[in-house]
């Protein structure tokens, strides 16, 4: 049930262009819930696609939406790199 209401409140925040509350947020819950991460990336990208029109800089939106992309894949490398040492063991 809380793995439901959150991918609601991503597909809100992603729809209603609030790009910079939700990147940030997915990231955040990336390290604190095991799920699989389609939804997730589903709605980063429709956060680029109808978040970027509503945007002055256009250019920048699409260079925060990258740096975030590839935070996002360093945090899930950080994230298993830590579980093999060890030092990471949280699983919800």
């Amino acid at each position: 049930m809380i793995r439901f209401l959150l991918d609601i409140i991503l597909f809100i925040l992603a729809l209603g262009g609030i790009w910079w509350l939700f990147v940030p947020l997915v990231l955040l819950l990336l390290f604190w819930f095991d799920r699989q991460y389609e939804s997730v990336v589903a709605a980063l990208m429709m956060d680029i696609l109808y978040g970027a029109p509503f945007v002055r800089n256009v250019e920048v939106f699409y260079l925060f939406s990258f740096v975030c992309a590839v935070a996002f894949l360093s945090a899930e490398v950080l994230k298993k790199r830590l579980r093999y040492y060890g030092i990471y063991r949280r699983n919800l």
